[in-house]
């Protein structure tokens, strides 16, 4: 199966990001860390070493804070294949329409049984 369409792209100036929310980078999914104080550190889009003064482990908070959740397909693409997608079952549709009507009618084919 193909890989999820992308989120919305990580914004470095954003502070609202809330616990679970994902993201896209570089067609990569990351979510903000779900266990608690993490979410102040999604929020915190560069590394300030006066984090340390509040919490001592604020470096690893800040470097774990949004978890990798897999690779995704951006819109344009994901529309594109889903596009590539119909357009493959309206072929096989159409081959099947076309056997059904070089099928000899359900009379002869009854004939043919015979």
């Amino acid at each position: 199966t193909p890989p999820p369409p992308c989120p919305p792209p990580y914004d470095h100036a954003r502070t609202t990001y809330s616990a679970g929310e994902t993201v896209e980078i570089k067609e990569n999914i990351f979510e903000c860390n779900l266990a608690k104080g993490y979410v102040e550190y999604c929020n915190q889009a560069g590394w300030d070493d006066s984090l340390l003064d509040a919490d001592g482990d604020a470096r690893e908070m800040w470097n774990n804070a949004w978890v990798y959740v897999g690779p995704c397909v951006p819109t344009t693409q994901m529309e594109l294949m889903e596009e590539e997608v119909i357009m493959e079952e309206e072929e096989e549709e159409e081959e099947e329409a076309v056997y059904e009507e070089d099928a000899p009618p359900a009379r002869l084919r009854r004939g043919l049984r015979d």
